[in-house]
């Protein structure tokens, strides 16, 4: 190395000193804050660009903690971050030179049926009934936009075990993380920024009867309720399966502790995950013998909560049983307003749907 190239190194060195020196005078907190989230943002998108599948990995994750983050840092687009990171994956299918990737695999009914259902949605800015354009677009990122976006990049680079087994990893890993803040929550108490949301608003729904409903980083006990109902059942599912003695016991442990949380929630909805798929899995099974048993298991399980009191003194048992209660005020007002839009839908001829 000659001494000029030291020097010329030594310079960008000094540069980049004085750069990011000014940049925390200037900005302060933030400044800080840019030093640490940049560097880091770099590698993820560094990470992103060397296979279309990491932006798959990335979006699940940010699908765990993008909308919590907004507790934090308020007013921060983290929303879009898995809309950001899909269309990133498309870039990079469509323009990485090292990855050759098949296309014709696209051509298949439900790619058809996706894109159908795109179009439909897309129709849905021009009904009479739209509040607005920003009402639709937020509307129809959830219902039709992921999907057109997952369904092809799942086809095209996430079609081997591997990649399924990956998930699946990704998938128990932040939900168990996600089950630890939630017993922080509940065991030790929330903090300032938790707080804050609550008091904003949120505790009309998350504060019910003077019992905490469970949240955890999620956006809310709701998705926390169901996220845990559905990592609860895969848990469940692979504890059964054909594996280890310990990996067995790993998973089992991991589904009480997932339905435990999902009890926490306080989400009464979330009850027909494990139902659902359940049922699906024994169906699926072929098997006689799982059959009976596992319908023997829900079959008691819908007796204990419908028809005893067993437990009522618990507060999560009982919010649960009122899913199974005819009578329950909140499931009436639920009914109430399926009638209203059942009336609705039947009497236009464009359906209310997104943004209406």
């Amino acid at each position: 190395m000659t001494a000029t190239n030291i020097l010329q190194r030594l310079f960008a060195v000094l540069s980049l000193s004085v750069l990011f020196t000014a940049l925390v005078v200037q900005l302060q907190t933030v400044g800080i804050a840019l030093l640490i989230v940049v560097p880091f943002l770099l590698i993820v998108l560094y990470i992103m660009f060397q296979h279309p599948k990491r932006c798959l990995d990335i979006a699940l994750i940010c699908g765990f903690i993008a909308i919590g983050a907004t507790r934090y840092i308020k007013d921060a687009p983290f929303g879009l971050t898995i809309d950001f990171t899909l269309l990133l994956a498309m870039v990079a299918a469509l323009f990485h030179k090292n990855i050759k990737t098949d296309f014709k695999r696209l051509n298949n009914p439900l790619m058809w049926l996706c894109g159908i259902w795109m179009l439909y949605c897309t129709f849905e800015i021009v009904n009479p009934e739209a509040r607005s354009f920003e009402a639709w677009f937020y509307a129809v990122r959830g219902v039709a936009l992921y999907m057109i976006l997952t369904v092809p990049l799942t086809i095209l680079y996430a079609g081997k075990a591997a990649d399924l087994n990956r998930f699946i990893k990704i998938f128990i890993g932040f939900s168990f993380i996600a089950a630890l803040w939630g017993y922080k929550q509940f065991f030790i108490g929330l903090d300032a920024a938790e707080n804050k949301w609550l008091v904003e608003g949120a505790y009309k729904t998350h504060l019910l009867f003077g019992k905490l409903r469970i949240f955890s980083f999620l956006s809310d006990a709701g998705q926390f309720g169901a996220g845990s109902a559905m990592a609860g059942v895969v848990s469940t599912v692979l504890a059964a399966g054909p594996f280890r003695r310990k990996l067995k016991i790993t998973f089992g442990i991991l589904a009480v502790i997932f339905f435990h949380c999902m009890m926490l929630s306080g989400t009464r909805g979330a009850l027909f995950v494990p139902i659902t798929g359940f049922m699906a899995y024994f169906i699926v099974s072929k098997n006689i013998k799982t059959m009976l048993i596992g319908g023997m298991i829900l079959g008691s399980a819908f007796v204990f909560l419908k028809y005893t009191t067993i437990a009522n003194n618990n507060d999560q048992i009982r919010r649960m049983r009122s899913a199974f209660n005819g009578e329950d005020a909140s499931l009436n007002v639920r009914k109430e307003n399926q009638k209203k839009f059942d009336y609705l839908i039947v009497c236009n001829p464009v359906p209310f749907r997104d943004g209406s």
